[in-house]
């Protein structure tokens, strides 16, 4: 019954037939395909929506998931970036980041439930509808890497985590944020100590530091976050920029012609690129539409 007037209430919301949706949630695994990328030396693999579902995915997102606010320490929000991020960090000596451990295989249905039920809670919004948006953005029980609904999704789940971390940090003085899966801690001191208090809180909730990838910045070394290099502002690194670059020349000259996933892959990190150096990113994007 609470299925039922959940799937009721989101079609409402969203504007999508009743009957579609319990469809396509009936049937989500079909609307599913894995597509794998590289990075490097490495390879991460997508499940990526079918256009049918990522449209309805984009309707939860913008009329419902969008309206819930996330931590303040989160900065993969509307009106925030990795920008704004790295802002924060500036002045401050000593600086760390650290990833967690598969943050969206990790965040399972147990957990984005719950927290997509907190969350409507918190804008009053109706509860029932969070198991059919669970089922409709969750693929084999977990965050799949590829639908637009799963950065907003995991921002809710870290929410608790956001607030304990920040509340942590503010004791201790210590600058906080997350974008996505990478913490990042800053003060005018060392901030060693407070990397176990990280770790401990996000154990508290089910997860774990990724200790390979955790990264120390002294005041003789000059910190990176999320791609950026911390100077009077934060300017993105060259050999990013290089690469993309590349990629966008390789394509456009036909020397190495991407797949449609590879260049919608390619036209986030050109966005990306220009939200940083706004002249350099419309000039990829003239290229590589061009």
């Amino acid at each position: 019954m609470t299925q039922r007037i959940g799937f009721g209430v989101l079609s409402q919301l969203v504007g999508v037939d009743v009957v579609e949706l319990n469809d396509i949630a009936a049937h989500i695994s079909e609307h599913y395909r894995t597509h794998v990328i590289r990075e490097g030396d490495k390879k991460r693999p997508l499940s990526i929506p079918s256009a049918r579902l990522k449209k309805v995915q984009r309707l939860i997102l913008r009329a419902v998931l969008n309206r819930i606010p996330s931590h303040p320490a989160s900065h993969c929000a509307p009106r925030r970036s990795i920008l704004t991020n790295a802002r924060y960090h500036i002045g401050n000596k000593y600086l760390t980041t650290l990833d967690i451990e598969n943050a969206f295989p990790s965040a399972r249905s147990h957990r984005v439930r719950p927290a997509v039920t907190r969350g409507l809670a918190r804008v009053g919004l109706n509860k029932a509808i969070a198991d059919p948006i669970t089922k409709l953005c969750c693929y084999k029980d977990q965050l799949p890497q590829g639908a637009p609904t799963s950065s907003k999704l995991l921002d809710l789940v870290f929410y608790p985590v956001d607030a304990s971390v920040a509340r942590e940090a503010k004791r201790h003085g210590i600058r906080y944020t997350r974008y996505v899966d990478d913490f990042c801690i800053s003060a005018g001191r060392g901030v060693g100590f407070f990397v176990r208090i990280v770790g401990m809180e996000l154990g508290r909730f089910g997860f774990r530091l990724k200790h390979a990838k955790r990264r120390d910045y002294t005041p003789g070394r000059r910190a990176t976050v999320t791609g950026l290099v911390l100077a009077k502002r934060p300017v993105l690194r060259l050999d990013y920029v290089k690469a993309v670059r590349a990629a966008v020349e390789g394509h456009a000259k036909g020397e190495r012609l991407l797949t449609a996933i590879e260049l919608a892959c390619l036209r986030g990190r050109i966005g990306w690129i220009k939200t940083v150096h706004p002249k350099v990113g419309v000039r990829l994007a003239a290229r590589i539409n061009g």
